[in-house]
Parts: structure tokens; C-alpha cells; sequence
């Protein structure tokens, strides 16, 4: 298992993927298949490039296949630079239960804790996913509040759950 940035040269393992996600759990995610479906290469190229304080996690397994990605943002605001978000998670179905959540968790949360000036990770999930909400929990991650109705797919309300874990 190598965990690691991804970089534009992997753009069409990422577009599979993400679309893939989008398509499985649309409730999940802001954005939607039929959106990102749209995005050129160059736009997808553009969204791996990475700096230390944004990038995109990949999951690699044999024969370089990616099977979990992860997102990673520091706030762009002057007053909101010491936040960071966690967005984007995603495992192939055949790869859960693996441990791979786990390591790709692991590696994120590396990263933050390595960043200065950056005090909180912070990410949303839908409320009514718990198996996510447990993972994140075994990681620090803490409930501080919840949005009514933040999604709807299909004319159908989710809720999602705000968590963050903290710098000590």
C-alpha cells in the first residue's frame, strides 16, 4: 500500500475515481457526476496541483491502482488560514474494509499536524453515515454541530455533520 500526493500526471486515475464516487454516493458530496463529468483535462490536471497546504491523498495498490483518495485545503482567507478541510474522502467498494480508510486518515492527519499556523482540520459528513463518522471519531475528530438539510439529491434532504479535530 503506498499512500501519496497525487500530481497532474494522475489526472485520468483521479477523474475515474472521483466520478465514481459522485455516481455511488451522490449524498455525499457537494458536487455531482453531471458537473465534474463536464471538466477538460487541463481543469482536472489544475486541480492536482499541490502545495503543502492543498493536495489531493492518493491510496495506491498493486499495479498502481488507485482505490481511495482524500482532499486537503487550507483556508484561503487571511481570517481563515489557521482552518483546514478535509474533503473528498472516497474508497473503492472492493477496497473497504481493508484498512485503507485507516491509513488514508492517518496520512492526512500527518500532514496537518506537520503544517504551522494551521490549528483545526475540519470536514462535513453526511449525518446518517456511520461507519464515517465512527472512523473519523477513532481519529480525534469531534462533533460541533449539524446543518439541516445541507444536501438534497433527487428531491431528497440530508443532513450533514460538522466535525474537526484540533491542534493541542
Amino acid at each position: 500500500m503506498l499512500f501519496r500526493k497525487l500530481t497532474p500526471e494522475d489526472w485520468q486515475l483521479y477523474k475515474n475515481i472521483r466520478l465514481k464516487s459522485l455516481d455511488e454516493v451522490p449524498q455525499a458530496f457537494e458536487s455531482s457526476v453531471l458537473e465534474e463529468s463536464r471538466f477538460d483535462e487541463a481543469l482536472w490536471r489544475e486541480r492536482l496541483e499541490s502545495t503543502d497546504a492543498s493536495f489531493c491523498l492518493g491510496a495506491f495498490v498493486e499495479r498502481n491502482e488507485l482505490v481511495a483518495i482524500a482532499g486537503f485545503s487550507q483556508g484561503h482567507k487571511l481570517k481563515t488560514q489557521h482552518k483546514s478541510y478535509l474533503w473528498g474522502i472516497y474508497v473503492l467498494p472492493n477496497a473497504r474494509r481493508f484498512g485503507i480508510g485507516s491509513g488514508l486518515m492517518k496520512a492526512v492527519i500527518k500532514e496537518f499536524e506537520a503544517l504551522k499556523g494551521i490549528s483545526s482540520l475540519q470536514l462535513t459528513v453526511t449525518a446518517n453515515n456511520t461507519q464515517a463518522i465512527a472512523l473519523y471519531k477513532t481519529f480525534g475528530f469531534k462533533e460541533y454541530g449539524l446543518e439541516k438539510d445541507a444536501i438534497r439529491v433527487a428531491g431528497v434532504s440530508y443532513d450533514e455533520l460538522l466535525m474537526h479535530l484540533v491542534k493541542p
